[in-house]
């Protein structure tokens, strides 16, 4: 889901758009001509789809449906089976179904990262990722929770 639009995968590989809240078609073949789709992810105005027919990730624009990457849309290719893909700020992640791998790819350019950051799974179908936070962010949570332990402590001593 992207907004209000919710992405659907479907067998005669196409993805559709439909309305999050109403389920209305917004656009039910936004992207059509695909194989064997097991994982889509949007992020920004991005569409990413896993496509184990064909061995490759694909990247659309998620309103239009047009092809990015010379038009055909393929970003990453040579993967076995992909089943799962996940995006996390520039990173791009993709279960390897066939090898038990989830690998690591930009998401700008599709260039291996680590193409086996995880390896020796059995099969891996479905990824998520969450955001950690930034160090800066971190730090102030640490700092902010020691606070609240300190003034705890005075109010103990009294």
């Amino acid at each position: 889901m992207s907004g209000s639009n919710l992405y659907i995968a479907k067998a005669n590989g196409t993805v559709g758009v439909y309305n999050a809240t109403s389920g209305a078609v917004i656009n039910a073949s936004l992207v059509s001509g695909l194989g064997s789709i097991w994982g889509i992810t949007v992020s920004g105005s991005n569409l990413y789809v896993a496509d184990s027919s064909h061995n490759l990730i694909a990247e659309y624009n998620a309103t239009s449906g047009a092809a990015y990457n010379g038009g055909n849309g393929t970003l990453i290719t040579g993967l076995y089976d992909p089943y799962g893909v996940a995006v996390s700020g520039s990173d791009l992640f993709v279960a390897n179904f066939g090898t038990g791998t989830i690998g690591e790819y930009d998401a700008t350019t599709g260039a291996t990262i680590n193409a086996s950051l995880v390896s020796g799974l059995e099969e891996p179908m479905g990824i998520a990722v969450t955001a950690v936070p930034e160090p800066a962010s971190l730090s102030l949570l640490v700092l902010g929770g020691t606070g609240l332990l300190a003034r705890r402590r005075r109010r103990a001593a009294r």
